[in-house]
């Protein structure tokens, strides 16, 4: 039954020219045609009284005919030429080979010869669609123009064959090594691979990144706005016993286990102090804009940044010694 309803020139126009809607209507009449056409009384008699025995028949005989016979009739395309060229033989060596050999020959005016020699060992013509009415013969420099087509846009190999990582030459990765002055896996010419592109770029990346984090560590500063909160939250609050996170000039006191009380002051000794600078530019110490520790930070935090800050000889400052370099 399959044969017969194959061999229907309907059916076979249908499924070569048309879109499957119509393949289906012309293969259940080529269905009914092969069966009223069999002189099987048995198999008449189930056709025309089981409806069911009807539908499933047409049904399994078109899943199983349409797709061959829509691939075999069907106009070619330069897409099919393309997957006949990029199945090449099965042999993905081959494929390798003829990647390497195109590189350097893709142009020259023996290639063709070589391509035909590597396919098959014979001087025919590429054949695309073989056994159909669409059969194409393709002449080996035309087969030459399309291969080099196809590997520069880096289409010859499969989308199957990338997945497995068919496409990875390792003569061709060997030779690539040797280039550049590697071989067995040893450096042998460190001059080469000094030289080598990818060497060079990727020594030019790495000088641009530590450029930019040099340049980026150098621009942290402290925003007015950051600046004029960290005042007003710190003269409100009681001491701290560790700096805040955002005052990396802070440092502890190193007195602060033996605090000396000051009688100019009269208070506890903070466990946290700064030390004291000399603004040259008014001349006075920040130590006598105010009668506490909290008030000469304030004052101090509040200097225009763009006053030089010295620091000046050891003093005391909130009951404690700040020892100076």
């Amino acid at each position: 039954m399959t044969a017969a309803i194959s061999e229907d020139v309907a059916y076979r126009n249908a499924c070569g020219h048309s879109d499957r809607e119509n393949a289906v209507i012309e293969g259940n009449a080529a269905v009914r045609r092969a069966v009223l056409g069999s002189k099987d009384m048995e198999l008449i008699r189930l056709y025309s009284d089981v409806p069911e025995f009807r539908q499933r028949l047409h049904r399994e005989v078109i899943d199983e005919t349409y797709p061959k016979l829509h691939e075999l009739l069907r106009p070619l395309s330069q897409e099919d030429i393309d997957r006949a060229l990029c199945v090449w033989n099965g042999n993905i060596e081959s494929k390798h080979a003829v990647v390497r050999y195109m590189k350097d020959h893709a142009r020259e005016k023996d290639t063709a010869a070589w391509l035909a020699q590597e396919y098959g060992g014979s001087n025919s013509p590429f054949v695309v669609r073989a056994g159909s009415p669409e059969e194409t013969q393709l002449p080996w420099p035309k087969v030459q123009r399309r291969l080099a087509q196809l590997i520069q846009e880096d289409r010859f190999y499969t989308e199957e064959e990338q997945d497995r990582f068919d496409n990875i030459d390792p003569i061709a990765i060997r030779e690539a090594l040797e280039e550049r002055g590697i071989v067995n896996g040893q450096v042998a010419d460190p001059e080469k691979l000094d030289n080598a592109p990818f060497i060079q770029q990727v020594m030019s990346d790495a000088e641009q990144i530590a450029d930019a984090e040099i340049e980026q560590t150098s621009e942290v500063s402290i925003s007015d706005e950051d600046m004029t909160q960290f005042v007003a939250q710190f003269c409100k609050e009681p001491p701290m016993t560790q700096p805040p996170r955002f005052m990396p000039w802070a440092i502890p006191c190193i007195s602060r286990m033996t605090p000396i009380r000051s009688p100019s002051y009269g208070m506890t000794p903070c466990s946290f102090c700064l030390p004291a600078w000399y603004i040259p530019s008014i001349g006075q110490s920040a130590k006598n804009s105010s009668s506490s520790c909290f008030g000469q930070t304030a004052a101090m935090l509040t200097i225009p940044s763009f006053f030089p800050l010295t620091r000046t000889r050891q003093i005391k400052t909130c009951g404690m010694y700040w020892p100076m370099d």
